[in-house]
């Protein structure tokens, strides 16, 4: 009978203890709602954010998996999205350009640092100059779990300057192999750039005017030397 009696004060006991637990799930319940719509919702926002984003935005695992990729960047390779994800960066460059990607990777997880650098890639869509930023992302514990890469297609930017450099290539030959003298000045009248030309006819290096005025120029006190000049 004390047998008995023990036994019905130990599952009393739990049943008790099993109450008290139901009625705390009741209510952390609705915490945990609010908690995984409050989730939801920042998702949304970060989604939202990344697609509207002009930028190539994609985020990958240690080993160079895509975990998340936008529409941006995806269209990069004529793909979609959901396509890529899963793919390493194995599958997606040539072999030297991946392994190039793997230790930026590997340098980012290792020292906690952003990466920042401009480089050529090659997406079957042609070839495109990239400005990338790879960052580590850390767990609320502070362990790098992934990066994040951010970048932005600077072809355009790149053309241009290669073109401007063309460009000056060509003033600059035709600049030096003028028969005549040819130079800029401020407007303090002060030199700032000669051709070549009195190198050529008087055996003077033209870098010595640059800064100067004629006024305080020696060779041109020598007035027959002014005047076969002018």
């Amino acid at each position: 009978m004390k047998d008995q009696s023990k036994t019905k004060q130990v599952l009393i006991q739990e049943l008790a203890s099993l109450k008290q637990k139901i009625a705390d799930l009741e209510r952390s319940e609705p915490e945990r709602k609010r908690a995984e719509e409050a989730l939801r919702e920042s998702e949304e926002q970060y989604r939202i954010l990344a697609e509207n984003s002009p930028s190539m935005i994609f985020l990958l695992d240690a080993q160079g998996n895509v975990l998340i990729v936008n529409e941006k960047s995806a269209a990069q390779f004529g793909m979609k999205p959901d396509a890529m994800t899963g793919r390493n960066v194995r599958d997606l460059f040539p072999e030297r350009i991946a392994e190039q990607h793997m230790q930026a990777i590997k340098k980012v997880i290792r020292d906690g640092e952003m990466i920042h650098r401009e480089l050529s890639e090659p997406f079957p869509t042609g070839e495109r100059w990239i400005d990338a930023r790879i960052v580590p992302v850390r767990n609320k514990n502070g362990t790098i779990i992934a990066v994040l890469g951010i970048s932005h297609d600077i072809t355009d930017r790149k053309q241009a300057e290669e073109a401007l450099r063309e460009s000056e290539g060509r003033m600059k030959a035709i600049f030096e192999s003028v028969q005549d003298f040819i130079f800029v000045k401020d407007v303090n009248r002060r030199y700032l750039s000669i051709n070549n030309f009195f190198q050529r006819r008087f055996d003077v290096d033209p870098s010595v005017f640059l800064g100067y005025t004629d006024a305080e120029i020696p060779i041109f006190e020598n007035k027959d030397m002014t005047e076969s000049i002018i």
